[in-house]
């Protein structure tokens, strides 16, 4: 932290604190004699000011993740380490390189597949900025929630593992639209423990299928739907860290 003294009201590049100085000429507290301004000024100070897309209720599938990185520093900002995680769920951060200057402001982006409507919480964060520990962790993260309500029409689970990671991906689901018995293919390129699930469009898991140790290679799950009530469901897999989505439609 740099600290820059000035008398008077000097104007400053970050927020200034105004110090009084008391001398005493009595017995009394003092007498004003002069007054001061320190300008605390930061040369490695950036963070994400906004989190500018989605916002509100969207459509899922795969998503614009877009953020606004401000430079809050004295120093034109070149470099920072923008890091972001979806529902707790940390996401690949990524050393951007920008020519930034003081109170200015850079944009990025990345892609999200948001497999299953529901409630989601994303939040952004810079580090090192200037390749340099941040001096101000204060203005460094912003939050977001948004509401997830489907899936466009066009997606399908080739298209969602492309995003999610391709430890696990599903196959074949029949039938869909199924009114009972659905059975589920799916594929590991490694050993993984595999948990699965049926999730309404609020995201709520609301039948467990399995949560067992496979091997690598093609598998199938069965799960009998017959009690679901008629509308839209996604079957979800996670496994290795990484999620496989695909939406059902059960029959009335």
């Amino acid at each position: 932290m740099r600290r820059i003294l000035s008398k008077g009201s000097m104007a400053g590049y970050a927020v200034s604190l105004l110090c009084i100085i008391l001398c005493s000429t009595s017995s009394s507290f003092g007498q004003l004699k002069d007054v001061y301004t320190i300008h605390a000024s930061s040369q490695g100070d950036a963070g994400i000011s906004s989190i500018d897309n989605p916002t509100g209720s969207v459509v899922g599938g795969r998503t614009k993740v877009e953020f606004t990185i401000k430079n809050y520093g004295i120093d034109t900002l070149s470099s920072v380490v923008i890091n972001w995680e979806v529902n707790g769920i940390a996401q690949p951060s990524d050393t951007v390189s920008t020519n930034v200057p003081y109170d200015s402001n850079a944009y990025v982006s990345f892609v999200y597949y948001f497999s299953f409507g529901g409630v989601y919480t994303i939040k952004a964060w810079t580090s090192m900025p200037n390749e340099v520990a941040d001096e101000n962790n204060n203005n460094d993260t912003n939050i977001s929630i948004v509401t997830i309500y489907g899936l466009p029409a066009a997606a399908n689970a080739s298209d969602q593992n492309i995003f999610t990671g391709n430890s696990v991906s599903i196959g074949a689901v029949n039938p869909n639209p199924f009114t009972g018995n659905v059975i589920i293919n799916y594929n590991l390129i490694k050993n993984a423990q595999v948990i699965s699930g049926v999730y309404d469009i609020t995201g709520k898991e609301i039948q467990s299928i399995g949560n067992e140790m496979m091997g690598a290679g093609a598998h199938t799950l069965n799960f009998d739907g017959s009690a679901l009530p008629a509308g839209m469901y996604f079957v979800r897999l996670k496994a290795d860290g990484n999620m496989a989505t695909e939406k059902i439609i059960k029959g009335n």
